[in-house]
């Protein structure tokens, strides 16, 4: 009876100790410190006056916004995007983001790695590097 209660405890540790990634283990609110673009449009879309602020949950929900400046907007004006919506987490630690705002965010792979979000994203001829920091 004693090894099997050994093997059981074995197999919990193992187990918790797996490492895969939880919502719970990048909830918090985030702001970008970094977005940089190449190629099609070129800028730093922060010094532009741009801002990316969004909150995770534990329970796999997004709230938060985006300005996007005129001189980076397809529109070339300036817009506001609501960030409500989920995020998933694969077996490979990427994280997706869904939402209803058209913006890069859902489009990218994001990793996590010691209180930042980060991803790198090529659609065409557009090349953008974003990163936010868990404040």
């Amino acid at each position: 009876m004693r090894s099997i209660t050994l093997l059981s405890s074995a197999v919990t540790l193992l187990w918790a100790c797996s490492g895969l990634l939880e919502p719970s283990d990048i909830a918090g609110r985030y702001v970008a410190f970094g977005i940089m673009t190449t190629g099609s449009l070129t800028g730093d879309f922060l010094a532009a006056g741009g801002s990316l602020e969004m909150t995770l949950s534990d329970a796999g929900t997004t709230t938060g916004s985006m300005l996007v400046p005129a001189s980076m907007s397809e529109s070339g004006n300036q817009e506001t995007y609501d960030l409500t919506g989920t995020f998933t987490i694969d077996e490979n630690e990427v994280i997706r983001f869904d939402q209803s705002a058209d913006t890069f965010i859902r489009d990218g792979d994001w990793l996590a790695d010691r209180g930042t979000l980060r991803t790198t994203i090529h659609e065409g001829g557009l090349h953008i590097y974003a990163a936010m920091r868990k404040q």
